[in-house]
């Protein structure tokens, strides 16, 4: 069967029109679409590497996020760092944190919400 008899074979429910879409029930609810209310703080432990600071600040800026506040300490070939974001929903700061666990500089990721706005 070819893939314009297939299409008329199937039937629709609904109409494939930008109204038809307007007014459909989502499945589940869409996460990246919850509001940016919270105000987070990351704080994190890395290998002491040159390259590890810009490596977790690109996460940020993959978001266009620009964080509010950034301290980093190096004690004993570690890096410790708290970076303070707003405006960002819990579920973002979440998907952050866990790609900063997938760094192989990372030891520790840790994620804290401050205050919902």
């Amino acid at each position: 069967m070819s893939p314009s008899q297939l299409a008329t074979a199937v039937p629709t429910s609904q109409p494939d029109t930008e109204a038809a879409r307007a007014t459909r029930v989502p499945l589940r609810r869409d996460v990246w679409t919850e509001p940016a209310t919270d105000r987070v703080q990351f704080h994190i432990e890395a290998d002491a590497e040159p390259e590890s600071l810009a490596r977790l600040m690109n996460f940020f800026a993959q978001q266009l996020l620009l964080p509010q506040t950034v301290s980093m300490t190096q004690e004993n070939g570690a890096l410790f760092l708290d970076i303070e974001q707003h405006a960002i929903s819990a579920h973002r700061a979440a998907i952050i944190a866990q790609k900063m666990r997938s760094l192989v500089c990372v030891m520790d990721v840790s994620l804290q919400v401050l205050r919902a706005s």
